[in-house]
C-alpha cells in the first residue's frame, strides 16, 4: 500500500517540526474507501487555508516593517 504524509502544525512557530508539535495525515493509498479519503483530503483542505491565512499574515507585517524602515 502506497501513502504519502503530510506535517500538520497547530500553531505558526517555525520551530515546531523540531519540538514535535506536529500532526501526521496519511493519504491512504489507492485500495482505501472513499470516507478515509476524503477525510484525508479535508485535512489537507484545512491546512491549506490555515497556511493561506498565515501567509496573508505575514505580507501584511512585512508591508508594516518595510513601512517603519528608515530611509537611507
Amino acid at each position: 500500500m502506497s501513502h504519502l504524509s503530510a506535517h500538520i502544525s497547530d500553531s505558526n512557530s517555525d520551530d515546531d517540526f523540531d519540538e514535535g508539535n506536529i500532526e501526521q495525515i496519511s493519504i491512504p493509498g489507492p485500495n482505501t474507501s472513499k470516507g478515509d479519503f476524503m477525510e484525508a483530503v479535508k485535512a489537507l483542505q484545512l491546512e491549506v487555508q490555515r497556511l493561506c491565512a498565515e501567509n496573508r499574515a505575514l505580507k501584511e507585517k512585512n508591508k508594516v516593517l518595510l513601512a517603519e524602515k528608515p530611509k537611507r
